[in-house]
């Protein structure tokens, strides 16, 4: 599935420059939709349109449809991905017994409530794409994630591809996306909010590039260095997933002088390294002046929000 997905998402440009026009399209609409209730009273709320907008996204090459900010129906089904954050935010632990994931009560009852209407959302939006898309597997393979996946299911070649698994994977791609993008997004707003003088060098910035260069895009980000070194100040306080995701030990092996057997769940304290103050002098500070050298923005390869995966696993070997 893993294969599949990268493949596909390949074919439709992801990570080029047909994905950032997409992006950039949906960046305009949550600008527009900001500005019309800028001067209103009412405060908006800067979450659920961060997922909006970034769910949007994700429609787009999933279904290759989109949704208004005001769709009720949508916004039920944001309120429900938000809940499921919350539900496991605080007991994430749980996610590692099945035991603890199926009791009556608690995080794991609210979390199969939301995972139910989600899928729920999925399945009618993966009818509507097929019944829209009543055609050859190779014209619906080539717009969508969803016609790509039906594609080969239709051609029942390989029984990985199933309703089941057209569901998980459309499951992840929103959670895992939607979530983790959104977040950081209103936490790096709430950083700005905080700290009035990097706002406003931030925006000394972003102005003198506009009058030379027009809006930026992804590839003038080495020109805004201080609002790169924002957006990586941002994902260290924010510490996203202290704990990363857990491993299971393929095979026997030695851990920092440690005996592991095969089949131990390895949890890695990946936050810890964000506020160690030997590597970030005063880390409870937001100082976005560290990553700027000599005018220029450079990276510290310790500021790692989504873990490791590869490095994990090759320090094992």
């Amino acid at each position: 599935m893993k294969q599949f997905a990268v493949g596909v998402f390949r074919e439709l440009g992801v990570g080029k420059g047909v994905f950032e026009t997409r992006i950039r399209a949906e960046t305009e609409r949550l600008m527009l939709k900001l500005d019309s209730i800028g001067g209103s009273s009412i405060c908006p709320n800067l979450m659920e349109l961060f997922y909006i907008a970034v769910s949007n996204i994700t429609c787009g090459i999933t279904f290759g449809t989109q949704f208004d900010y005001d769709d009720s129906r949508f916004k039920a089904i944001v309120n429900v991905m938000q809940t499921y954050s919350h539900s496991i935010g605080p007991s994430a632990i749980f996610l590692t017994s099945r035991l603890l994931c199926g009791l009556p009560f608690g995080p794991g009852k609210a979390t199969r409530g939301c995972l139910s209407k989600f899928k729920e959302f999925l399945e009618l939006e993966i009818e509507k794409h097929d019944s829209k898309n009543a055609c050859s597997a190779e014209k619906s393979s080539s717009t969508t994630f969803v016609g790509a996946f039906l594609g080969e299911l239709n051609k029942g070649a390989d029984e990985n591809f199933n309703k089941v698994n057209l569901i998980t994977c459309c499951l992840e791609l929103f959670f895992a996306g939607t979530e983790t993008t959104s977040i950081t997004l209103y936490f790096t707003i709430l950083c700005l909010v905080a700290n009035p003088k990097v706002r406003e060098e931030a925006q000394r910035e972003v102005d003198a590039f506009i009058i030379d260069n027009g809006m930026p895009c992804y590839g003038d980000r080495s020109k805004l260095p201080y609002v790169q070194s924002i957006i990586l100040e941002a994902h260290r306080m924010l510490i996203l997933a202290p704990l990363g995701l857990a491993h299971e030990a393929e095979r026997d092996l030695q851990l920092f002088g440690y005996d592991v057997p095969k089949g131990t769940l390895l949890v890695p304290n990946v936050g810890s390294l964000f506020m160690n103050p030997e590597m970030f002098p005063d880390p409870k500070t937001f100082k976005p002046e560290r990553y700027i050298k000599d005018g220029h923005f450079e990276a510290v390869p310790d500021v790692i929000p989504f873990s490791t995966g590869e490095f994990l696993y090759a320090s094992f070997k």
